[in-house]
C-alpha cells in the first residue's frame, strides 16, 4: 500500500511539473535570443604609434553578439552609451564602478536595466570629450 501511494504521488508530482517545465524551457529560449551584457569593466588598449607603445584606458562592454548603441553627451560631466533591447546577466553589473588612478578623464561609470535596454551612465572630468568603438561584439569607450 505503501508503495502504490509513493507511485501515485510521483505521478502527480509529474503531472503538476510538467507545464511548468514547458513554460522554463520557453523562457530560456527566448533568452537565449536577447542581447545580453555579460561585462563591463575599465581596461587597457595597446596602442603603437611613432614615438613607441603605449595603453589607452578604456572601458570595454562585452556583449553577446553585435549590437547598435549610441553615445550622448548628457552634460558637462555625464555622458549616456544606450544599448537597445538589451539586458545585463545579472544585478552585480549595476553597481558603481570608479576609475583607476591612471585612467585620465573618465571618473566612474554605472549601469542601468530599463524597459527598453541598457544605458550606461558615464562620469567624466568636465571638459572631457570621449568617443566610441566596436571590435567584434564588444564596445570600447575612450578619451
Amino acid at each position: 500500500m505503501a508503495r502504490l501511494k509513493l507511485f501515485l504521488f510521483s505521478i502527480s508530482v509529474l503531472i503538476l511539473c510538467a507545464p511548468f517545465k514547458s513554460a522554463q524551457a520557453e523562457n530560456l529560449g527566448a533568452a537565449q535570443d536577447k542581447l545580453v551584457l555579460f561585462e563591463l569593466s575599465f581596461d587597457y588598449l595597446t596602442q603603437v604609434g611613432d614615438d613607441g607603445q603605449g595603453l589607452i584606458p578604456t572601458i570595454r562592454l562585452s556583449l553577446n553578439r553585435r549590437s547598435p548603441y549610441r553615445l550622448v553627451r548628457s552634460s558637462p560631466r555625464l555622458y549616456l552609451l544606450e544599448i537597445p533591447d538589451c539586458v545585463l546577466e545579472n544585478a552585480e553589473l549595476e553597481l558603481p564602478q570608479y576609475a583607476p588612478q591612471d585612467f585620465e578623464g573618465i571618473l566612474s561609470f554605472k549601469a542601468r536595466q530599463r524597459q527598453d535596454g541598457v544605458v550606461i551612465l558615464i562620469g567624466v572630468e568636465e571638459g572631457t570629450r570621449i568617443l566610441s568603438f566596436t571590435r567584434g561584439n564588444q564596445i570600447f569607450v575612450r578619451y
